[in-house]
């Protein structure tokens, strides 16, 4: 019998995605110049992948058009550890070699503010900015009778009681919206969506769990998100504001004592 252990010694987090979206979709001439990143990150993101406009059709002679790319980086296991992505209406990043937060929104936070600085248009507006975490827990079958009240609050808001009743294979999926705002620095932030998938899956003899949990940010004065204030922009506001509420989420979810094995608060 066993019960949910956390995928890392000192965290949950699988990984980890920020995104910058817009209202509209960039334009190709827009995807070009985003391009313009590669020689400043391609020490630490060596591959490329361009998306064409469509797909190739042999034995027709191919000519892509590029409406967006990827910048990554692979583990050792050819799985991506790092990726940077311009494309449709949006500039995201995502890391599955999460280690602390400072560290990981340190480096992303540079290239999207270099990035949005080479696609920045006057029609170009940011509509939302997310966040999203994924949480992964891994036990080894047969699971212990109470490994659910081992790993989450019995009473936790986000769970319904008969949750405890559930065995091997389950999901949950919700989401909600918050009206309330935040003060940032010459913003408000409409806090529009919250999405939480909890889910299950048999993987060789373990069960592996996942927390999803989707954080969006609506805009109410986007111009200013990226303005130049030194080593505290609005973007890291928002980005922060989006992290605690991740972490109070996760404290409302777990028992104490996962939350403490996972150094919530630490």
């Amino acid at each position: 019998m066993s019960a949910f252990e956390p995928i890392n010694p000192d965290h949950a987090i699988a990984a980890v995605a920020f995104s910058v979206n817009f209202n509209r979709p960039l334009e190709v001439g827009e995807i070009a110049n985003a391009r313009k990143i590669e020689p400043e990150v391609n020490e630490f993101l060596p591959g490329t992948t361009l998306i064409p406009r469509d797909p190739p059709r042999p034995p027709l002679p191919f000519f892509p058009v590029t409406v967006g790319f990827m910048l990554h980086r692979v583990k050792p296991d050819g799985k991506p550890a790092w990726v940077l992505t311009a494309h449709q209406n949006s500039i995201s990043a995502q890391c599955t070699e999460y280690t602390r937060w400072a560290d990981v929104w340190g480096r992303v936070r540079t290239w999207l503010m270099k990035l949005y600085n080479l696609v920045k248009r006057s029609d170009l507006l940011i509509t939302s900015v997310s966040l999203q975490y994924k949480d992964e827990f891994s036990a080894t079958k047969p699971l212990d009778s109470d490994v659910l009240e081992k790993l989450f609050k019995v009473d936790s808001q986000y769970l319904p009681s008969r949750t405890f009743n559930n065995k091997e294979l389950w999901h949950i999926n919700q989401g909600w919206y918050l009206p309330e705002t935040a003060p940032t620095i010459g913003n408000k932030l409409n806090v529009k969506l919250n999405v939480l998938n909890i889910a299950t899956r048999e993987v060789g003899n373990s069960i592996v769990l996942v927390i999803d949990h989707l954080s969006r940010f609506q805009m109410d004065n986007p111009s200013e998100l990226f303005s130049d204030c030194g080593d505290r922009a609005p973007i890291d506001v928002v980005m922060e504001e989006l992290h605690v509420q991740n972490k109070s989420l996760l404290r409302n979810l777990l028992s104490p004592q996962m939350a403490r094995r996972i150094r919530l608060d630490g």
